[in-house]
């Protein structure tokens, strides 16, 4: 009964081959689903914190009245204070193309971030990506996708201007990739790196008025956070320093990891019903076959055929099934996969260091691709 039972479920596969493609497609496609967006999720996850936390970013931002050294090494040797740098961070309108270059032209804003010329800031560092840090007096470096939108590259000169002041030109020194900034095209913003140096040759002032912060032992939560920033706070007004603001922002998250996480999820869903879907179209296939073997069934079990052994005849056979389906999905999904994370990274201006997927992920995919529709064609089998 065994050879003849598996016969015929071989010869009744070869006879449904149309349905059967059409179910191995189905389940397919939402295996294939389920995977690109698992897969690609874990990528920038991963990559996201390494990029993110390589900045060294603040827990806490403190606007006052002025920053100077002493203040600075005041701060640094509080316990609590893991590092602590100078900054300031000025809005200011650039041409939208180097000086020189053909075109019409237009001024735009673009952001520059001032810190001291000594050394790399201790936190919130860039990573330099043409030339040793810091840039030269006169000089900017320009974030990589800052350059991009300007259409400038390293050597070209920017006319920039502050506000109530004259255009200067400023050479660009370099280019740099900062992860913890949206791309310059998403915000319709330049982003740039200066000394006090460059801002005075602008005819700015050059003052440093932000205490960029991060905390020891590290900040849990946001609540803790916005704790420490407060005590930190209330001990520079005590000691004399003007405090115009506190900004804290959640310990070890990107800026736009949730929006990230929201938009995976709702496309993670769309999958799964995907996936569901296939399972259906699975039952009902499973179902149409079986509603037209009634009378082999009826043979089949009148010789001695138990109900446990035919049902496990068409569960084999949705295994099976479902086996090539998960066959088919997998290794394209792998590839969509790494594409899709390579199209967010650019987004959220990011560089992947790795586009490994973990195994975890190629499990659930076969665990959805058996189990689903399994779970699902039960119904149609047990009646």
């Amino acid at each position: 009964m065994r050879d003849a039972r598996w016969t015929k479920l071989w010869r009744d596969l070869g006879a449904e081959r149309g349905r059967a493609l059409i179910m191995i497609i189905g389940i397919a496609a939402g295996v294939f689903g389920v995977g690109t967006v698992l897969g690609a999720r874990a990528i920038l996850l991963r990559e996201m914190h390494r990029n993110y936390l390589g900045t060294n970013p603040p827990g806490a931002v403190v606007e006052l009245a002025a920053a100077p050294p002493a203040l600075v090494d005041a701060v640094r040797a509080r316990p609590g204070i893991a590092a602590v740098t100078a900054r300031a961070t000025i809005h200011a309108r650039v041409e939208s193309a180097p000086v020189g270059a053909p075109g019409p032209r237009a001024w735009r804003p673009i952001v520059l971030f001032v810190a001291p010329a000594d050394r790399m800031p201790e936190v919130g560092s860039v990573t330099p990506l043409d030339g040793p840090w810091p840039p030269s007096p006169g000089t900017v470096w320009l974030e990589r996708t800052a350059a991009a939108l300007l259409g400038a590259r390293t050597g070209d000169t920017l006319r920039i201007r502050l506000p109530g002041g004259a255009p200067r030109e400023l050479a660009v020194r370099g280019l740099v990739h900062d992860p913890a900034l949206a791309p310059a095209a998403m915000e319709r913003t330049a982003w740039a790196y200066a000394t006090p140096a460059t801002i005075a040759a602008l005819g700015g002032s050059g003052a440093l008025d932000e205490l960029w912060v991060t905390f020891a032992p590290a900040v849990t939560d946001l609540a803790d956070a916005d704790a420490r920033a407060r005590e930190l706070g209330a001990w520079l007004g005590a000691n004399g320093a003007t405090v115009h603001a506190l900004r804290v922002t959640p310990p070890e998250r990107h800026p736009h990891e949730s929006q990230m996480r929201a938009i995976l999820l709702m496309m993670l869903v769309f999958s799964a019903l995907a996936l569901g879907l296939g399972g259906v179209l699975a039952a009902t296939l499973i179902a149409g076959l079986l509603a037209r073997q009634v009378r082999e069934i009826g043979v089949m079990k009148a010789i001695g055929a138990r109900t446990r052994q035919l049902a496990a005849m068409y569960l084999v056979l949705l295994v099976v099934l479902g086996a090539a389906a998960v066959a088919l999905a997998v290794p394209p999904s792998v590839l969509a996969a790494r594409a899709f994370a390579d199209a967010i990274a650019a987004l959220l201006n990011l560089e992947l260091a790795s586009r490994a997927i973990p195994l975890g992920i190629t499990a659930i995919q076969v665990a959805a691709g058996l189990v689903v529709p399994l779970a699902i064609a039960a119904i149609p089998v047990g009646r």
